[in-house]
């Protein structure tokens, strides 16, 4: 048998990594903004850099609101 006590476990020093100085993904230069279709009002958010095969639009959706990743690049 394994050894259960590291199977939950992970590496702080990742998720330490992936804030870029406590920017968002709402000022990234990937984020890419549209409407799910023409008889919705419902705006989807995803990156353009992170793909997804479980969307529609072939992107990970994402919430603006996330803490930027590694790929952050400002968008001005």
């Amino acid at each position: 048998m394994g050894n259960f006590n590291s199977l939950f476990h992970f590496d702080e020093t990742v998720v330490e990594e992936t804030i870029q100085n406590g920017a968002t993904c709402r000022t990234c230069k990937h984020r890419i903004r549209f409407e799910l279709n023409d008889h919705s009002t419902k705006v989807v958010q995803c990156c353009e850099l992170q793909p997804s095969k479980r969307s529609n639009s072939g992107y990970k959706t994402i919430k603006v609101t996330n803490k930027a990743c590694l790929n952050y690049e400002n968008e001005k």
